[in-house]
């Protein structure tokens, strides 16, 4: 895991120094993506320029050193390629000679000897900048996924990229504006839609996707995108065998590391799966890390379950408790490190955990991001479920046995609550441009409509969770980990698992009125049967709604009882105090919507303020 930037400029009005200063100042707003190594590059011309930080996970010596250099190419890399040794095999059959053993020289070879085919090989996470200084011609690329961040702005004839948004802000060329409807798409929504920032100008690199940048234009090409092909010839259990098999061999791959590997452990099933087949992996204990909060009741306790996995598999289990004597300082500090706002408060316990990381030695670590998105992990896919049952029915293909769940199944997923709550008022309106909400909603609404072609709804939100809320997890994910100077790792995300997971029907996952069924059932006799068991979904549980009444709300009442609230052309203060008082007395919930006020508020401040 490494932190990359670059400067391509055409005007030739800059002088290498320059150049490189302005490099310097990008690479060291990162250092701690990369506190292992630092290199630069420039061209002759001046034409392009490179930083990168190196976060040293395989081949730890000087071959492994970026940027990396092959004749007329220089690359910059941050990620890891984990089927490298098998491209790497392959390529050496065609002659081709490596000087180390690092997966970032299998890329650049790979891309010298197959060009840009080379992306629909690799099954990792990276994000990627490849100068040719003949064709004169820039590609930078990203994961299918979009595990790995990269992000660009372009004016006149200079483009600036960096793994972080923080380092293009140190090119002078560079104007932080507020995007509003970046800004709204977060309120509402908790993630975007494109690949807009909170920043105008400002874009990420869309996932799956690589641009070409030359002196005659840019272009945009996609590689990969999700798509949804059901296989409804195929058994339940053909299905589970075939699932039980890939989640093994992916786990397993993301094994490989030249440093120590750990996990964390929630006690959930997808945590508790990637540690049950890693334990098998190592010689000593695997080391695993959960947060913790006591005394909050059964929402935020998973002391059982993880106690389960814990004991069977003899693992080295570190437990972090969140210290909330340092929240008013840290949560500044995250929104910060994060760039912008994303999804909710996870970003606290992810923060204390990944330092507990680090601290025990720790320098990767693999999570269990994405089967809830694509196996049905969340309460509301009981509501999908019973629409796209309707669905099949009405198209004479019946589901025996299924049909007759759909009440229970609108109930679990909230469908009735949020009918006869619909009408409900809560509190005064809090945004001063009210309509910005139903905007939002608009533009998720038009989005899934197109996923919807063709599509169950069940399967139309499956994708729509996987373009665009799951990269919000993972932007939280990157830049919770990277402050701690630790690469995080998503197994589930192996290219060959999310392409089954497209492929089985919404009523194997969602089964028998229970959520991610066909992935419970395929890890059965590896993950202990307590978890398995276990229903209630509490994903990354952060009490952000115990704090408001308490802990932090001597803190969100000081950003919002004064005359200096930049966030004020968005929000109205008042209605967001009344509405902390109204959460204090305990006579609503608001805990989510103050968080995210708050931390909009924070992300003023920290930019413009």
């Amino acid at each position: 895991m490494c932190g990359i930037a670059g400067i391509l400029d055409w005007s030739n009005q800059h002088s290498n120094t320059y150049t490189k200063d302005i490099l310097e100042n990008m690479g060291s707003s990162m250092a701690h993506r990369g506190p292992d190594d630092y290199g630069f590059y420039q061209n002759e011309e001046n034409t392009i320029g490179f930083v990168h930080r190196r976060l040293s996970i395989l081949e730890l010596s000087k071959l492994g050193h970026q940027p990396m250099l092959h004749g007329r190419y220089a690359m910059v890399y941050n990620g890891e390629v984990y089927n490298f040794q098998d491209i790497k095999s392959e390529l050496q059959k065609s002659g081709v000679k490596f000087l180390g053993n690092s997966d970032s020289e299998v890329v650049l070879q790979a891309f010298i000897h197959y060009g840009k085919d080379c992306f629909n090989l690799f099954n990792g996470m990276f994000a990627v900048a490849i100068w040719d200084d003949l064709k004169k011609e820039l590609l930078m690329a990203r994961d299918r996924m979009g595990i790995k961040p990269l992000y660009y702005f372009i004016q006149d004839q200079t483009m600036v990229f960096a793994s972080e948004m923080k380092s293009v802000f140190a090119h002078p060329k560079f104007s932080k504006t507020p995007n509003e409807e970046a800004i709204y798409n977060y309120l509402f929504l908790g993630h975007q839609l494109d690949d807009q920032t909170w920043f105008k100008g400002l874009k990420s690199l869309e996932p799956g996707s690589f641009m070409v940048f030359s002196k005659d234009g840019n272009k945009h090409f996609t590689y990969w995108k999700p798509k949804v092909e059901i296989n409804y010839n195929r058994s339940y259990s053909s299905f589970k065998d075939e699932l039980r098999s890939t989640v093994i061999e992916a786990v397993r791959l993301h094994q490989i590391s030249d440093v120590p590997v750990g996990a964390h452990l929630s006690g959930g099933v997808d945590s508790s799966t990637i540690v049950s087949i890693a334990s098998g992996q190592f010689d000593t204990s695997l080391h695993t890390f959960s947060s913790t909060f006591e005394g909050l009741g059964i929402q935020y306790d998973e002391t059982d379950e993880i106690a389960e996995v814990q004991q069977k598999f003899g693992t080295t289990h570190h437990v972090i408790k969140t210290d909330v004597d340092q929240l008013e300082g840290l949560i500044p500090k995250l929104i910060y490190q994060a760039d912008e706002p994303i999804v909710g408060p996870a970003m606290i316990p992810m923060y204390f955990v990944n330092k507990a990381v680090r601290d025990n030695g720790i320098i990767v670590v693999n999570g269990g991001h994405g089967v809830d998105e694509m196996f049905g992990g969340y309460p509301p896919s009981f509501t999908h479920v019973a629409y796209s049952l309707l669905e099949m029915a009405k198209k004479g293909n019946i589901i025996p046995g299924q049909l007759l769940r759909i009440p229970d199944y609108l109930k679990k997923g909230g469908a009735f609550k949020r009918y006869f709550n619909r009408t409900k008022v809560h509190i005064n309106e809090w945004l001063n441009h009210p309509q910005e909400k139903g905007k939002a909603i608009e533009r998720y609404q038009f989005l899934l409509k197109e996923n919807q072609i063709g599509n169950t709804t069940f399967d139309a939100q499956m994708l729509m969770m996987i373009k665009y809320y799951l990269p919000g997890l993972l932007h939280q994910e990157d830049r919770m980990s990277m402050i701690s100077s630790i690469e995080s790792r998503v197994p589930f995300l192996d290219n060959r698992l999310v392409d089954l997971a497209l492929s089985i029907p919404f009523h194997y996952k969602v089964r028998n009125g229970t959520l991610k069924c066909i992935f419970r059932d395929a890890m059965k006799g590896i993950v202990p049967d307590k978890v398995l068991r276990n229903k209630i979904k509490r994903g990354y549980p952060t009490p952000i709604s115990v704090w408001a009444k308490k802990e932090l709300y001597s803190f969100i009442k000081s950003k919002f009882d004064n005359n200096k609230v930049l966030s004020g052309d968005i929000i109205r203060p008042k209605e967001i105090l009344n509405m902390l008082d109204q959460h204090r007395s305990g006579s609503s919930d608001f805990g989510s919507t103050l968080w995210s006020c708050l931390a909009m508020e924070i992300w003023y401040k920290s930019n413009f303020g």
